[in-house]
């Protein structure tokens, strides 16, 4: 650790390569792989999410980012929106038929729910804290 990332930074400096992996600055923005970041978290590089098959009905979990259903006929039951305010889940069918999202609780784009209706379709929804908001689908 130390202040190699810039001045007034908190820097964990990899002494084998001679670069800073990882950087907090002053207000609080966080660097993967670069020592300047502009927004709250910037990742030079790619990022890495688990990717969750499921075959019966689902509670997505904090854990869960990407949800595919692998059968037709399920329903995956999102937690309601007032509890993860700027989570983010996609869904998507592999199989032949439709499945179902539940906003558990609360409405997704001013529905309880949300059908994938043929394989290979997709949701991708945020929560900002009351709702859940459609942002892409096919």
């Amino acid at each position: 650790t130390g202040n190699s990332g810039g001045v007034g930074n908190f820097s964990f400096y990899n002494l084998a390569n001679n670069n800073n992996p990882l950087v907090i600055t002053p207000t609080g923005k966080i660097g993967i792989g670069t020592t300047s970041p502009i927004s709250s978290l910037q990742v030079q590089g790619s990022i890495g999410t688990t990717v969750n098959s499921q075959s019966s009905n689902y509670t997505a979990t904090a854990s869960d980012n990407i949800i595919v259903a692998t059968a037709s006929g399920l329903t995956i039951t999102l937690p309601g929106a007032a509890t993860v305010a700027g989570r983010l889940y996609t869904v998507k069918l592999t199989a032949v038929g439709s499945a179902t999202i539940n906003g558990g609780g609360t409405n997704i784009d001013g529905s309880a729910t949300f059908s994938l209706t043929a394989a290979n379709k997709y949701i991708t929804v945020v929560s900002n804290g009351s709702n859940w908001l459609i942002i892409a689908n096919n």
